[in-house]
């Protein structure tokens, strides 16, 4: 074919006229030699490259100069010369086994290559890739608002091992965008539980789970350099603020409503060790009131337990992590949820 520039628009642009004509003999170079080794005229390749060529066969003109080259399979197939050769095609088939008869003999065999079962799980979980990342971000902040349940992280931590599974079975992902993914959970679990408010870990580690996401979806440079270019992230990088918005978005929607769900307010209660397990949920916020000052005696994550006198009751803080044994006050009570404050 002859080449052409194609412009940052879409559009195709006009070639400057030495790099035309360089780039056109390189192309019409390439195509005279492979002709010339499978025993095909030049002259045909030419046509098809170089508009000042033209195609001239045995005297007759198929084609004058200013045009490309374009052959239906019948001016393919027609034969030229002493003794008479195709132009270009053998010979044109109706059917796969009429060409396997002709090529192969009368005792050639087909073999049919068709994706295996782990193949055909990959491709799809490949197609929903994006939606499994969503979903693992949304059982993610539902075991972040409900500690000690664990079931929304084992949901959390299907989605992503599906994600990564798919992703290393269609070929698209080794095992570098797993490693970096623990590697980023780590990191977060050491802000969490080791380091609370020191920032940095959970920092890196979000970071890291970005990187696994990407390098997990984007394929495998053709350079063999193991990072991916730019272009190669283009896709990818879609697909992840695709992923993250519909996350923040199902997150809002549930922020708001699942105060308000019964089944909601059991699965807080569920998350309360310890003897004010037993409490009623009314009970366990009516025994403070605005701007008490009471003492944390769990990790609040954002949620855990304080002591208020003689009481513990069942607060999650503003957002921050608070530690234990810290001094807080209540600054709202909504509904069966008292709301805190480091002081």
């Amino acid at each position: 074919a002859t080449p052409v520039m194609l412009s940052q628009q879409g559009g195709v642009e006009k070639l400057p006229e030495s790099y035309e004509k360089k780039i056109t003999s390189f192309y019409e170079g390439m195509g005279r030699a492979t002709a010339q080794r499978h025993g095909h005229n030049p002259a045909v390749f030419a046509a098809m490259v170089d508009r000042q060529a033209g195609l001239v066969v045995e005297g007759v003109t198929l084609l004058p100069k200013e045009k490309i080259l374009t052959l239906t399979d019948v001016d393919a197939a027609k034969k030229y010369g002493n003794p008479p050769v195709p132009l270009l095609s053998e010979g044109t088939y109706a059917s796969l086994d009429a060409v396997v008869a002709m090529v192969g003999g009368p005792g050639a065999t087909v073999a049919v290559l068709k994706p295996t079962g782990f193949e055909e799980v990959a491709r799809f979980l490949t197609s929903i890739a994006p939606f499994l990342l969503t979903m693992g971000m949304v059982f993610g902040y539902l075991e972040f608002k409900t500690p000690g349940l664990w079931i929304f992280g084992a949901l959390a931590a299907v989605c992503f091992l599906l994600f990564f599974f798919g992703q290393y079975v269609s070929g698209l992902s080794g095992y570098g965008p797993i490693l970096l993914f623990l590697i980023g959970i780590i990191l977060i679990g050491v802000e969490i539980f080791v380091l609370p408010g020191l920032l940095l870990p959970v920092l890196t580690g979000i970071l890291l789970l970005i990187a696994a996401f990407l390098f997990a979806m984007a394929n495998h440079p053709a350079s063999g350099n193991p990072v991916p270019s730019l272009a190669e992230l283009r896709g990818p990088l879609l697909r992840l603020f695709f992923s993250i918005g519909l996350a923040l978005g199902v997150i809002g929607l549930l922020a708001r409503s699942l105060p308000h769900v019964g089944f909601a307010r059991q699965i807080e209660l569920a998350t309360i060790k310890g003897a004010p397990a037993m409490l009623r949920p009314e009970a366990s916020a009516s025994l403070v009131r605005l701007g008490d000052v009471g003492v944390s005696e769990s990790l609040l994550r954002p949620s855990g337990m304080a002591r208020f006198g003689g009481h513990r009751v069942d607060v999650v803080s503003e957002g921050d992590f608070i530690a234990p044994q810290t001094p807080v006050r209540v600054t709202g009570i909504e509904g069966i949820r008292v709301v805190v404050r480091a002081v």
